[in-house]
């Protein structure tokens, strides 16, 4: 059963601990790791415990994945199939169903509306943005500080926002004067 996970996953684990659906989708119910948040996704990632996710592991996440959602077995997430990953991340919320809209489209790199073993098993961006030693490993630490970016760029977009919404107010406004 896919489960979904919070939404700062979507922004770290942007990882797969990316998008709730896919750090839910590949959990296994016997899985003794903690079930939410960037933490304990990490942990659940962090296969070997050796604190740190190298891309063997975020390539076995994945391949749980692919055969969570690949419910005929074609080898291939088909249109019905993305259905029912949207569907049930709408369960959630509405934010879920967008993430994973979204992660799907990412994955879906030759545009066909179906994602391929291979597109789903393409190391995803997040991982080298979060590995900033390129060492080949994500440690917790360098998760923690893409989060931080993530969250300062999103509060800048989220001010220039307010800022462009209060600049059209007053233009709103001042064209209200010319019928005084």
């Amino acid at each position: 059963m896919i489960r979904q996970v919070s939404t700062i996953a979507v922004a770290a684990v942007a990882l797969a601990f990316a998008s709730p659906a896919f750090a839910g989708a590949a959990s296994d119910k016997s899985d003794a790791k903690p079930k939410g948040g960037p933490a304990k996704q990490f942990e659940r990632m962090d296969r070997n415990n050796d604190g740190a996710i190298d891309a063997d592991e975020v390539k076995q996440q994945l391949s749980k994945f692919m055969k969570r959602a690949d419910k005929n077995g074609d080898g291939v997430i088909d249109a019905d199939e993305i259905k029912a990953l949207k569907e049930r991340a709408a369960k959630k919320s509405e934010k879920a169903a967008d993430n994973v809209e979204k992660k799907l489209k990412k994955l879906d790199t030759d545009g066909d509306g179906k994602i391929s073993e291979t597109e789903a098993l393409t190391r995803p961006a997040w991982f080298d943005r979060a590995d900033a030693n390129k060492d080949g490993k994500v440690t917790k630490a360098e998760i923690d500080d893409l989060m931080a970016k993530r969250k300062a760029r999103d509060e800048k977009k989220a001010g220039k926002k307010a800022n462009d919404a209060k600049d059209t107010a007053a233009d709103d406004d001042d064209a209200g004067d010319d019928d005084e």
